[in-house]
């Protein structure tokens, strides 16, 4: 449900207001700044209260939920940039590569990330062999950290001109209309798209 609400109702209303860069920063770094403030939150609520678990449950639901938000408006940003960036004649090849490579990911982090978190977490007679920041935040930090990059790329490496499409480049289509005579012997006038 929050990928569907940020890209149907939030990221509509956002890029309104901001170029296509500048969302994928901002929401890149939000991003970050959340995941790096996910291992916070239960440090708090372990600590230093006595809540309910329920209530740790809803926060960090919420969170991630606003995290995988801004993820999503970020992501969609990146769509509109491959977009304006590509030529027409090859934008299909472009997202084909786009999204090859986001499928490659999504497949990649999880596997990695799980083999990362349970490096982090191993535990020799309960005894952590890790120390912090290498411990269970390390795949917290490291998410926080990339997401951070990838601001960081768009920043320096994107132009500015990819906030905007390339010069016209399609191909006017005027109909032109053909005399043509059937297989029978009689004349029509087809319309061709040319």
């Amino acid at each position: 449900s929050f990928y569907v609400v940020s890209t149907v109702f939030i990221y509509p209303v956002v890029a309104k207001y901001m170029l296509s860069t500048t969302v994928m920063i901002t929401f890149s770094c939000f991003s970050g700044v959340l995941v790096l403030t996910e291992p916070i939150i239960v440090y708090l609520f372990e600590n230093l209260t006595n809540t309910a678990p329920e209530l740790v449950w809803f926060v960090l639901v919420l969170l991630n939920g606003t995290r995988v938000s801004s993820t999503m408006i970020a992501f969609n940003a990146n769509f509109l940039l491959t977009n304006n960036t590509i030529p027409m004649k090859l934008r299909g090849r472009g997202n084909g590569v786009s999204m090859a490579a986001a499928s490659f990911a999504k497949m990649l982090a999880p596997a990695s990330g799980a083999l990362l978190f349970a490096w982090s977490i191993k535990a020799v007679n309960d005894i952590p062999t890790h120390k912090s920041p290498f411990d269970w935040h390390f795949v917290f930090i490291l998410d926080g950290l990339l997401m951070f990059a990838v601001a960081l790329m768009v920043y320096m490496l994107m132009p500015r001109s990819a906030n905007h499409p390339l010069e016209k480049e399609y191909v006017e289509h005027k109909p032109v209309a053909a005399q043509m005579k059937s297989k029978e012997g009689k004349e029509y006038t087809s319309i061709q798209v040319g």
